[in-house]
């Protein structure tokens, strides 16, 4: 792609150096291409392999000066150049390159190329000059692209297979992936098969919403099987979009019933949308956990239902385990800790991950549990810097501080300056940036803004509810807070408010762990949003409901 920067006009070269690459006294001809390189080689190569031909009669730009050489190659170095059309312009591996002729006669093929500027070998890969390939195409029209898309597969697998981990066989597959991406577009055939192993190394690199699209892609060719519609559910989840993660998985049940990893997929899609019951009707009451990951997934579930400590003993014995998601067991492990009421083990968990923003939010989380937040704050930045997630963590409790000492103007201010910094460092889905919105809207509350509070609420329950559960305390809060919001602001039907309440408060209930503050809280909010208008008494009411 083209970058942002101008377009340079590189100048011709001087005419002693154009006339030493022509090979052939011609000083007119020099000056009439304007000394371009490639029209000075491609004519110094047809004056050598035509001697007597006059440079005058020649053609003075490069394209159909390469023309004059390329209709001259050799079948198989005609072929060769031609396999460029309908690859990733980059450097193609030998194994894909060969697929365009005879083996025998490959290494001759190149070679001729080479003879001529059109071909070189970089790091035992053919690059093939991108000119030469577009004029080549022109003359003859693009190669069938099937057998080039059979020995990429072909390759893609071998690197799957093999054991070896080093620079050299990740470059050989970043660059097989390049030219299963461009194959795609001219191998019907063979066109889902190349997509698949392109959104899985997307997925795998942490990139789930480029692997979304090409999910989308196959799953629009009516090809897609179980293990399509899983992978799509799977990366769509990682994106958020629960609902369509759902629909997914229970396509690929469809294709596969009781398939395991779209039992799993379905359950967890149901678990960020708080159907904690239909979650485990469709996996968890029915499958052990077996490997690490899927250990992780039961964790999270366990915690999301509000048993941290239940999470804590499933994950022990995966620790052990030195595998490739030892960090994300590590982390889910200490979220649990810090969950079950120990701070300082969940710190020090936390502290064994490295480079990882989400383990240093919960360190902080787990400081601020036994030190002043402003304080915190102040280390912590002079520490790690402003940016810090450990830094972020302590600013936004010193903000909440100042909220739960009635000074609900500078909490807004502390708070929002805070929000800028980590939706640009964390991101918008962050659950450090939901706790900011919630913090703001308790501030809006303070200061009689109820339609902002619930415009800031609204946008947070349901994430919370994908990433904390229905029932942790701040999810909680948000849903009794945006029911609170909707009656006092007089913002549509009471009933949507009223049920809002009512279901956050039976679920406090019922909850494990729930505190005597928050139980309180629901109590009252039910009786709240159950006053006549002008709900004059339910201001005075709020005073004690939003700091309990």
């Amino acid at each position: 792609d083209r970058g942002p920067g101008a377009t340079v006009e590189v100048p011709g070269l001087p005419l002693e150096e154009g006339l030493r690459v022509l090979g052939a006294p011609d000083r007119g001809f020099v000056a009439r291409c304007d000394g371009h390189p490639m029209t000075l080689r491609a004519t110094a190569l047809t004056l050598r392999e035509r001697p007597g031909t006059s440079p005058d009669t020649l053609p003075d730009t490069a394209p159909h000066a390469i023309r004059e050489v390329v209709v001259r190659l050799g079948r198989p170095a005609r072929e060769v150049v031609r396999l460029g059309g309908v690859l990733a312009p980059a450097p193609i591996p030998p194994e894909v390159a060969r697929s365009a002729v005879d083996p025998a006669e490959f290494e001759a093929a190149v070679a001729e190329l080479a003879a001529r500027g059109f071909a070189t070998w970089v790091d035992g890969n053919v690059r093939l000059q991108a000119l030469a390939v577009e004029v080549a195409c022109g003359a003859f029209g693009k190669p069938g692209a099937d057998r080039a898309a059979e020995a990429v597969l072909t390759a893609l697998t071998d690197s799957d297979d093999s054991s070896a981990e080093d620079q050299t066989t990740a470059l050989r597959r970043h660059l097989l992936l390049q030219h299963a991406r461009v194959l795609a577009d001219h191998s019907a055939a063979h066109r889902v098969a190349l997509l698949r192993p392109l959104a899985a190394a997307h997925e795998a690199h942490g990139d789930p919403a480029a692997a979304g699209e090409i999910h989308a892609v196959v799953l629009s060719t009516g090809e897609a099987a179980c293990a399509d519609f899983t992978a799509a559910a799977r990366v769509e989840l990682a994106c958020g979009l629960d609902a369509e993660a759902l629909g997914h998985a229970r396509q690929a049940l469809v294709l596969t019933p009781g398939d395991r990893e779209a039992a799993l997929v379905a359950a967890q899609a149901l678990d960020s949308q708080g159907d904690y019951a239909e979650a485990d009707r469709t996996f968890w009451h029915a499958h052990l956990p077996t490997t690490g990951e899927e250990r992780r997934h039961a964790a999270k579930a366990r915690r999301l239902r509000g048993h941290p400590r239940e999470a804590v003993a499933l994950l022990e014995p995966a620790l052990a385990d030195p595998g490739p998601i030892h960090d994300d067991l590590t982390l889910e492990y200490a979220r649990n800790l810090l969950q079950a009421g120990q701070p300082k083990r969940a710190g020090d968990v936390a502290a064994r991950i490295e480079d990882c923003p989400d383990a240093q939010v919960v360190q902080a989380e787990a400081a601020v549990a036994g030190e002043e937040p402003a304080e915190l704050e102040t280390t912590y930045a002079h520490r790690y810097g402003s940016e810090s997630p450990l830094t972020l963590t302590a600013s936004v409790h010193a903000g909440r501080a100042l909220l739960a000492g009635g000074q609900p103007r500078q909490a807004l201010e502390k708070l929002a300056g805070t929000e800028r910094i980590v939706r640009r460092v964390l991101g918008d889905d962050h659950l450090l940036h939901l706790r900011i919105r919630h913090g703001m809207g308790l501030a809006h509350a303070r200061l009689r803004a109820f339609d902002r509070q619930a415009d800031l609420l609204e946008g947070i329950r349901e994430p919370q509810i994908r990433l904390l559960g229905r029932t942790h305390p701040e999810t909680l809060e948000t849903r009794l807070d945006l029911g609170l919001a909707l009656a006092l602001g007089g913002r549509g039907p009471l009933e949507r408010a009223t049920a809002l309440v009512d279901d956050a408060a039976r679920d406090a209930e019922s909850a494990p762990g729930v505190s005597p503050a928050l139980a309180a809280k629901a109590r009252a909010a039910k009786q709240v949003v159950r006053l006549p208008e002008p709900f004059v008494s339910a201001l005075h009411a709020l005073e004690r409901l939003v700091w309990p």
